[in-house]
């Protein structure tokens, strides 16, 4: 009984105290945290930090969307270069952090087409790596500088009489450039660029050497989209049909080839070193397997 009447009492005390709150309703509601929405940035700004800065992704577009066109280098690369269009220029380890798979779902292309524009620009260093799909970005405010020593070192290669073919797409971006410094050419035909950077064709019958050429100057076309992007080349004589009309890479970067020397310590002028390499017999005697390599530049300019 007293137990009964122990817990009845303390009910009735609960009760009471219950009373005297006020209702639900009148209660000051807690402070709102930051939504979802505000911990992300706005789709295509640059989120700086003491560390750097990172691209924001926004909504992947679907794959189907995109024409051939738009998933073309170049078109790729312009919008890749507009996200980092206000971004300070810092050679530097304080540059803007450029993280692969934000851009690949921005841009709504594979990661591997990113890559394909990073290593480029890499290799002219406009960006630079940092770890694993992470980069960061430098700009193109010291490209004078870069192309400056690029030139010193084909220069030295070319009266050393060294040659060897590229290997890989940075490396090929490389010489393609070190091609107009060290000869101080202004306009290159396609084909021949193909031949001097990644080495001559040595297929004898004429199917052979074109399908070979063409598999060159895919790889040099490919390039030439993003250089072009970014202001460095341009594509002449491209859609053509005439083979007199071959198509070629026209340098159009602020500076010329032949005042390059000025942007490198102490630099004085190296007149125009043309690039020899050793061509098989046969091409020698056929002129180029048979053929010079127009039809097969055509058809991937055309593709």
């Amino acid at each position: 009984q007293n137990l009964y009447n122990a817990t009845q009492a303390q009910a009735a005390v609960q009760a009471a105290a219950a009373a005297s709150l006020p209702p639900a309703a009148s209660l000051p509601a807690p402070p709102a945290g930051p939504s979802d929405a505000d911990l992300k940035p706005a789709v295509g700004t640059l989120v700086h930090s003491p560390r750097g800065a990172s691209a924001a992704a926004a909504a992947p577009l679907p794959f189907s969307t995109k024409s051939r066109k738009e998933k073309s280098l170049g078109v790729l690369c312009r919008n890749f270069m507009e996200l980092f269009r206000d971004a300070p220029p810092n050679p530097g380890t304080q540059g803007p952090v450029i993280e692969i798979c934000q851009i690949a779902d921005h841009l709504g292309v594979k990661r591997r087409r990113v890559y394909d524009i990073v290593n480029i620009l890499e290799s002219i260093d406009v960006v630079c790596r940092v770890k694993k799909n992470t980069y960061r970005w430098h700009g193109k405010e010291n490209l004078p500088h870069f192309f400056a020593e690029l030139q010193r070192l084909g220069q030295d290669e070319a009266q050393a009489g060294r040659y060897s073919p590229a290997r890989g797409m940075a490396q090929t971006c490389q010489k393609l450039i070190q091609i107009f410094l060290v000869s101080q050419r202004t306009e290159i035909v396609l084909n021949d660029a193909a031949e001097e950077v990644l080495g001559p064709v040595e297929e004898s019958d004429e199917a052979g050497y074109q399908k070979a050429m063409k598999t060159k100057v895919r790889r040099m076309y490919d390039i030439a989209n993003v250089l072009q992007a970014i202001g460095i080349v341009s594509k002449e004589n491209i859609g053509s049909n005439s083979t007199d009309s071959r198509p070629s890479f026209r340098w159009v970067f602020e500076v010329p080839p032949g005042e390059m020397h000025r942007f490198r310590p102490g630099g004085t002028y190296v007149p125009p070193i043309v690039t020899q390499f050793e061509r098989p017999a046969h091409v020698l005697a056929t002129g180029g397997g048979g053929g010079d390599g127009t039809a097969a530049a055509h058809a991937v300019a055309a593709a």
